[in-house]
């Protein structure tokens, strides 16, 4: 049953528009615009202004565009300000060792700097979940990268921090605000992941 639309014959629409209003079958008496089960609005306004569902479908399209683009341009933000300075740093232990530290650290940090430090421990639930030695490194040193972003008084300010932070750490450190890493045995060629 449609809702009771304050529209008359005396309203201001186009003639064409208005015939096409008012040869529209009525499918009660409560509501002349019902008949194809839309919403009374959006006939409504189909009517008064053909384009304007071509306009919201492009507005609609553009916001998500919007969306994509900016959930898109983020990451990469992350990942090529942490690979400059992992490019850059001139540490060993391409996985596993200090340079993996380096980039879970930093990585965090800026993620908690921008965004927060409670959006580092939801990626970090999911994406370091698994039991291994690793995973307990990298939860490790993204809750130190997440405590340094969140008190950062400048964006500059994060990566000397994550530096100072790494020039300390050590294999299997035990202190809650220690980097750590494996040792050397377990430590694998190549900065990637």
């Amino acid at each position: 049953m449609g809702l009771p639309i304050a529209l008359d014959r005396n309203s201001s629409m186009s003639p064409e528009n208005y015939e096409a209003w008012k040869n529209l079958p009525a499918s009660n008496s409560s509501c002349r615009l019902s008949r194809t089960g839309r919403s009374n609005t959006k006939l409504l306004w189909r009517l008064i202004d053909p384009g304007w569902s071509m306009t919201t479908r492009k507005l609609q399209r553009i916001g998500v565009a919007a969306i994509v683009s900016i959930a898109m341009a983020y990451p990469a933000f992350v990942l090529l300000f942490t690979w400059a300075h992992v490019a850059v740093s001139n540490l060993p232990g391409g996985r596993h060792g200090p340079l993996d530290a380096y980039r879970h650290t930093l990585a965090s940090a800026v993620v908690a700097y921008t965004l927060g430090a409670p959006v580092v421990e939801v990626v970090t639930g999911i994406m370091e979940r698994g039991s291994k030695d690793s995973n307990r490194m990298d939860r490790h040193n993204n809750r130190i990268g997440a405590a340094i972003g969140a008190r950062a008084g400048n964006f500059s300010d994060i990566e000397p921090a994550v530096a100072d932070q790494i020039a300390s750490g050590m294999v299997n450190a035990t202190k809650s605000n220690q980097i750590t890493w494996l040792p050397e045995s377990r430590w694998r060629k190549g900065m990637a992941w």
